[in-house]
């Protein structure tokens, strides 16, 4: 059954149109008598307390329509700022690959700040964003593991966005994973299909979300969420089914475009 797939970011076009506590190694533990085998105590609040200075909303907009996303800082240089989102959440900003209206970084629920757009894919629905902070401002940066992480079906993630607008700023969901690693085809903001290797995930995500960080119990990034299922073909109403781009994909689009 073909399934729709609907861009989140986009329903909220207007005027035209997680701190983690260290792995403890135990011989006392008799699930740990293994030297080799490590029991995770993070809680999600843990998480949420250790990444939510690194999320950030997002605010796009250009002479005619405005938009809001979200998005995660993975990078520092002094007092710059790098962060990941979705091409679509700053496309409405963008032609021929030109700036041509403004994209804003939306810190600590209440600041916007001027940003610059770094690099984008929109086959890839990736986009990185810079921008600068003095230190008062406490962003965090969330750094992108340099292991390769395969979340397995079952395993706990958690969203952190702004659904239905940056109003909603940082809001946590939980679910599990419930698909790792598969190549998903999605229509572009260029009305053109591609393909990119995604996660699906059951953590409520809503439009606003997109951009925003997936995060496993560890704290680690794991995805970039983009995309839900709503409806079937059929006009059967659908739950429970998040798309998050997966780390390998953002790290191809980190490499290709110079952001290490």
């Amino acid at each position: 059954m073909k399934k729709i797939n609907l861009i989140l970011c986009l329903g909220l076009t207007s005027l035209s149109m997680a701190s983690c506590s260290l792995f403890k190694q135990t011989t006392s533990n008799p699930i740990a008598s293994d030297a080799n085998v490590y029991v995770i105590n993070n809680s999600v609040s843990d998480v949420v307390e250790k990444v939510e200075t690194s999320c950030i909303g997002i605010y796009s907009s250009d002479s005619s329509s405005a938009s809001s996303g979200s998005g995660i800082v993975f990078k520092s240089e002094g007092q710059k700022y790098y962060a990941l989102t979705n091409y679509h959440v700053v496309s409405n900003a963008i032609n021929n690959n030109r700036l041509i209206g403004k994209v804003e970084a939306y810190i600590n629920g209440k600041t916007y700040i001027d940003a610059s757009v770094e690099a984008i894919n929109p086959n890839k629905d990736l986009a990185c964003i810079s921008f600068e902070a003095a230190e008062k401002y406490n962003v965090g940066v969330t750094k992108i593991s340099e292991a390769d992480i395969v979340p397995n079906p079952g395993e706990t993630v958690i969203a952190i966005g702004c659904p239905l607008g940056l109003n909603n700023f940082n809001t946590v969901s939980v679910g599990v994973t419930s698909r790792s690693l598969y190549n998903l085809t999605f229509e572009t903001t260029l009305n053109t299909n591609s393909s990119v290797e995604v996660i699906q995930h059951d953590a409520a995500i809503n439009s606003g979300n997109s951009g925003g960080a997936l995060f496993n119990i560890k704290g680690d990034l794991i995805g970039i969420n983009f995309e839900k299922t709503t409806l079937s073909s059929s006009g059967v109403v659908v739950e429970g089914m998040g798309y998050a781009i997966s780390l390998n994909e953002v790290k191809a689009f980190i490499k290709t475009k110079g952001l290490e």
